[in-house]
C-alpha cells in the first residue's frame, strides 16, 4: 500500500509540477502579446507635435519601422515581474542593446548616413499612469525636451503598452536620408515640410539641405508650373485634391514624399503597414518621367550609430529645477580643464577651460563604482569626448533630482540618473581616471573638484 501511494503521490507531483510549469509557459505568452495602446499613442503623437509647432519645428511622422522599435521595447520592459530599479534598463533589450544598436540591427535595419556610417535615433521612455503626466516629464527634463525638440528628427514610432496600473511609454525618434516627411495639420490649414538638419548629415552622400520643391497631384499631374523655394509650410494648391506628392531637391538630388490632406497626424498605422510602399512614377516637365522611391520604403544598412539617452523614472508629481549651491575656486586659481560641482545629489562634469578637451578615457570611480565618459557620452548622440567643447558639461544625480545646471555650464550634453543609494560621490571620496593614471582624487565634503587632464 505505501508503495502504491508512494507511486501515486510521485504521479501527482509529477503533474501538479506540469501544471505549474504550463502555466508559467502560459503567463509568459500572455505577456508576449501585449499590444499598444493606439489610442494613448495618438494622444502623445498630437501633444508631441503641438510642442514641436510651439517651438517653431516641424512635426515628426509616424514610420512603421519606429513603431515596431518600440512597441518591441515596452513589450520587453513589460514582462519584468518588477520594474528594474536601474533606469538605464529603460533603453536596454534583452540582448543588452541601446536604442541605436537594435535600430541598426535585424529587422529593423535602420539606415545610416554614409560613408560616416552615422544613424539618427533618439529615445524617450516613461513610466507613468497618464499621457499628461509623461509629458509633464519630458518637458521639465532637458535631455528629454532636447530629444523631443531636436530639429534632426522627422519621424516617429510610439508604443503605450499597459504595466499594471500605469503605462510604459516609449517614443523613437529618428532620421533618414533623402526622406523628408510633409505633415499636413488639418488645425491652421498647412502643410508643414521638414529638411536634413542631422549633423552627419554634412559628410554623407545623401541631400544635405533641400532648396526647392514642386508639387503634383495624386495622378502625377503638376500642381505647380515650376519649382518653388523650400519653406517650412505651404498652403495646399488649389485643385490638389485629398492626396498630393512634394517632389523635394537640392539642385542636384531629388526625392519624393506624399501628403494626404483632410488628416491630422494622430493616427497610428500597423508597424508593417507601409513597410514596402511601392514605387511611384510622377511626371517631371523638365526632363520627362522620373520614378522615385516613396520615403516609405526602408533602406538598408549596418554599423555604426548614434542616439539620444534620455533618462526614465516617472514620478507622480515632478519636482521643479533644485538650485545648487557649488563651492567657488580660490581667487588667482590657474584655470583647470575640467571641474566637477557636486552636492548630495547632483555632480556635473564642466569643461571649465577656453578651448576643447579631451575627454577620451576617463572614467570617476568611488564607492565600487565607476562611471566612464564614454558611458555618459553615449546617451547624448554624436558626441565627441575627443574635443569636449568649452562651457559644455555632463550631469549625473539621483533621480528626480531635476538639477539646475550651474552657471559654469552653458550646455548641458547629457544625464545619467541614480537611484537613492548609489550616488557613488555623495558620502566617499572619489577619483577622476585616465585609463589606470589618477587625475585628481575628490573630497565628498568640498563641493568641487579641479581637474587638470596633462
Amino acid at each position: 500500500m505505501s508503495a502504491n501511494l508512494h507511486r501515486i503521490t510521485s504521479r501527482f507531483g509529477i503533474f501538479l509540477t506540469l501544471i505549474l510549469i504550463l502555466s508559467h509557459i502560459s503567463t509568459l505568452a500572455a505577456q508576449s502579446v501585449a499590444t499598444s495602446d493606439t489610442g494613448k499613442a495618438s494622444e502623445i503623437l498630437t501633444e508631441i507635435n503641438n510642442w514641436r509647432l510651439q517651438q517653431g519645428l516641424w512635426p515628426v511622422k509616424l514610420n512603421p519601422t519606429l513603431i515596431a522599435l518600440a512597441e518591441s521595447q515596452a513589450t520587453h520592459l513589460a514582462q519584468f515581474p518588477e520594474f528594474p530599479t536601474d533606469y538605464t534598463v529603460m533603453h536596454t533589450d534583452s540582448q543588452g542593446r541601446s536604442p541605436g544598436e537594435r535600430a541598426i540591427a535585424e529587422p529593423f535595419n535602420w539606415p545610416k548616413y554614409m560613408p560616416n556610417s552615422q544613424a539618427a535615433i533618439g529615445e524617450n521612455a516613461a513610466v507613468t499612469g497618464s499621457v499628461a503626466s509623461a509629458m509633464t516629464f519630458w518637458r521639465g527634463s532637458a535631455i528629454h525636451s532636447q530629444a523631443t525638440l531636436n530639429s534632426a528628427y522627422r519621424e516617429v514610432g510610439i508604443a503605450a503598452i499597459k504595466y499594471g496600473s500605469r503605462y510604459i511609454f516609449i517614443v523613437v525618434f529618428g532620421s533618414r536620408p533623402n526622406v523628408f516627411p510633409a505633415t499636413y495639420n488639418a488645425n491652421d490649414g498647412l502643410i508643414y515640410l521638414s529638411n536634413e538638419r542631422f549633423r552627419w548629415a554634412s559628410g554623407s552622400n545623401a541631400i544635405k539641405d533641400v532648396t526647392r520643391i514642386r508639387l503634383f497631384d495624386s495622378e502625377g499631374r503638376p500642381l505647380t508650373a515650376d519649382w518653388q523655394a523650400w519653406s517650412p509650410s505651404i498652403q495646399p494648391p488649389a485643385g490638389a485634391g485629398n492626396r498630393l506628392f512634394i517632389l523635394l531637391s537640392d539642385g542636384t538630388q531629388d526625392t519624393l514624399t506624399e501628403v494626404t490632406l483632410g488628416n491630422t497626424p494622430s493616427t497610428q498605422p500597423a508597424a508593417n503597414s507601409l513597410a514596402n510602399a511601392p514605387a511611384t512614377t510622377i511626371p517631371n516637365t523638365a526632363s520627362g518621367a522620373t520614378t522615385f522611391n516613396l520615403p516609405t520604403v526602408v533602406p538598408v544598412n549596418a554599423n555604426m550609430t548614434s542616439f539620444s539617452f534620455n533618462a526614465t523614472a516617472v514620478p507622480t508629481a515632478i519636482p521643479t529645477a533644485v538650485p545648487l549651491v557649488f563651492a567657488t575656486p580660490q581667487p588667482g586659481a590657474a584655470s583647470p580643464d575640467i571641474s566637477l560641482l557636486y552636492d548630495a545629489r547632483s555632480l556635473f562634469l564642466v569643461n571649465s577651460s577656453s578651448g576643447t578637451v579631451n575627454l577620451s578615457g576617463i572614467s570617476i570611480t568611488g564607492n565600487g563604482r565607476t562611471l566612464t565618459l564614454e558611458r555618459w557620452a553615449q546617451f547624448a548622440g554624436n558626441l565627441n569626448l575627443g574635443a569636449f567643447p568649452a562651457g559644455s558639461c555632463l550631469q549625473a544625480e539621483q533621480s528626480g533630482t531635476n538639477a539646475a545646471a550651474p552657471g559654469l555650464c552653458r550646455l548641458v550634453r547629457s544625464i545619467v540618473e541614480y537611484q537613492p543609494g548609489q550616488v557613488f560621490w555623495a558620502n566617499n571620496s572619489f577619483t577622476v581616471m585616465r585609463g589606470s593614471q589618477t587625475l585628481a582624487t575628490c573630497d565628498p565634503t568640498a563641493g568641487r573638484c579641479e581637474v587638470d587632464l596633462g
